[in-house]
């Protein structure tokens, strides 16, 4: 009886100021509570209703929203988060407590003090959610879907995400309760015109029918222009950054991460050299770089000693004792004459300096030799060489007691299943094996886990984010201790990304923790 009067006095109109043909209606509603038919009372409330409700064409015209949300515990703690949200490109942005977060329509971005990470699947989530559970999003979203369970209530589909029902007030068509599974409810609590729309100013959480907490929106901007909003990425003191928590944290913006391509970071054990390789798009033009750690400070990255504009160096890898550099080229093996068609495998001793470059003809061939690594006396690449078990597959070859090579062989299953693979890496317990995957032709190139136990290599998995997301992820590699991983990926910011986060591949670095975490969800997703 209560929920039929609140309904009734919505505008603030007393029931003793309705005419005779109102009165008759609100008679017709009670007996139709009493005879246990509510929803005879008025029409069915549709999604076109709903929406019309809230504001109708006016939800058109909105590409960017503003507001401020301040929540209310029952502990009585209290949080204030200001939030930005583009309802057509689904995008958000929450600032709260001095960090930023984003959903850029892909990926989850956090920016602190610490820098700009990559958010990890259950954070990126809760990003995500936000913005699609958030009405405007789902009054956009063309592929919004709904289904009537009753004259007043309805099931909510939003893209990608779980449904939820709402339950719907019979005069005006306003959501009343959003019903998040049979415990868990939002009631909204307060209507407001906010210019040619309406909003619920107002809502109270409630699970198992106790109320949790309660929310309060303010500060609410509406514009039909949308303001372009990205992490500002300031160029860094020349540190490495020392990745906390579950994300994946941008390498040096500004000094390392560039509008260039930047991948296959590699460090010696000691920490105090780095190599890294630097591209042009489509991975042009591509130069090894090196810097030395002085103090707390790195170098500024300058071009390997033997670097000649006639040809390209790539895929550098540092040995732990930094001894040695194994990287790619195309330049002859005889040292002269114009560039090959194809990438080789090379290194360099670095034991008394910068010594001669070496071609590595044990282990070349006709196709394309990439991503060189040393391990435990194996030399682990990939390659394009013809009669190979893949279009792009992983080999091995023994390093001799003189420094040369047996033939290399393809790695057995349960590698080399992909369309094509590369990049592969161990940890330095060799218990734990990383590459990236081309599953098929529609794939993206995701990095891919293996444990070894007992001697015998398990089952790959598809690593989750913060390691794979949309685009090429690529380029893991070990820190000496084994609690740290790099790896390079071309997620952008958005679908317009610029700058740094353009789409070109930058460095990416999270914990050993986090990447157990992420192997240990994709295990558990395995079927």
């Amino acid at each position: 009886m209560h929920l039929v009067f609140r309904m009734l006095l919505w505008q603030d109109r007393p029931v003793i100021c309705l005419g005779s043909a109102m009165r008759l209606r609100l008679l017709a509603v009670l007996l139709a509570l009493q005879s246990g038919l509510v929803y005879a009372a008025g029409p069915a409330c549709d999604w076109s209703k709903v929406r019309a409700a809230f504001g109708g064409a006016a939800l058109d015209q909105v590409a960017e929203l503003d507001y401020r949300l301040t929540m209310h515990a029952a502990d009585g703690k209290t949080s204030v988060s200001d939030y930005r949200l583009w309802p057509k490109a689904r995008q958000l942005r929450i600032q709260r407590d001095g960090r930023t977060r984003w959903w850029d329509g892909q990926q989850g971005w956090e920016q602190d003090e610490q820098g700009l990470r990559m958010l990890e699947g259950s954070a990126g989530d809760a990003v995500r959610e936000a913005m699609a559970y958030n009405f405007f999003s789902l009054f956009a979203d063309p592929s919004t879907s709904t289904v009537a369970e009753s004259p007043l209530r309805l099931r909510v589909q939003p893209t990608g995400e779980q449904a939820f029902a709402i339950e719907l007030d019979p005069v005006t068509c306003r959501i009343m309760s959003n019903h998040f599974g049979p415990e868990l409810v939002a009631r909204e609590l307060d209507y407001r015109q906010v210019g040619a729309l309406v909003w619920p100013m107002a809502f109270r959480v409630e699970k198992s029918g106790v109320a949790v907490r309660r929310g309060e929106f303010s500060a609410l901007v509406a514009r039909a222009q949308a303001t372009p909003d990205m992490p500002v990425l300031a160029a860094a003191a020349r540190h490495l950054p020392k990745p906390e928590g579950a994300g994946a944290v941008l390498v040096g913006p500004g000094w390392i991460a560039t509008d260039k391509n930047e991948y296959n970071l590699s460090l010696n054990a000691a920490g105090d050299m780095m190599v890294f390789a630097r591209s042009e798009a489509d991975f042009m033009a591509a130069k090894i770089y090196v810097s030395y750690r002085r103090g707390g400070l790195w170098s500024e990255p300058a071009l390997a000693p033997f670097s000649d504009p006639r040809y390209r160096d790539s895929d550098p890898w540092l040995t732990p004792d930094g001894q040695w550099m194994y990287f790619i080229s195309d330049r002859p093996s005889s040292g002269e004459g114009g560039p090959r068609k194809d990438f080789d495998l090379w290194r360099v001793n670095l034991a008394q300096g910068w010594g001669r470059i070496e071609h590595l003809e044990q282990v070349n061939s006709d196709g394309y030799e990439l991503g060189p690594e040393l391990h435990d006396g194996w030399l682990y690449f990939n390659s394009s060489r013809p009669g190979g078990p893949a279009r792009m597959a992983l080999y091995r070859a023994r390093l001799r007691a003189d420094g040369s090579f047996d033939a290399p062989v393809p790695l057995a299953a349960p590698f080399n299943a992909c369309l094509a693979q590369g990049d592969f890496t161990l940890s330095p317990d060799g218990q734990l094996a990383i590459y990236w995957c081309k599953a098929d032709a529609e794939a993206d190139e995701d990095l891919y886990a293996v444990r070894r136990i007992d001697g015998e290599w398990g089952k790959p998995v598809r690593l989750p984010a913060p390691f794979s997301g949309p685009g090429f992820d690529f380029t893991p590699s070990f820190s000496g201790d084994g609690q740290t991983l790099y790896f390079s990926s071309e997620r952008r910011f958005g679908a317009n990304g610029q700058g740094i986060l353009n789409g070109l591949a930058n460095p990416y670095v999270s914990t050993r923790a986090a990447l157990e975490a992420a192997l240990r969800q994709a295990e558990r997703a395995r079927p």
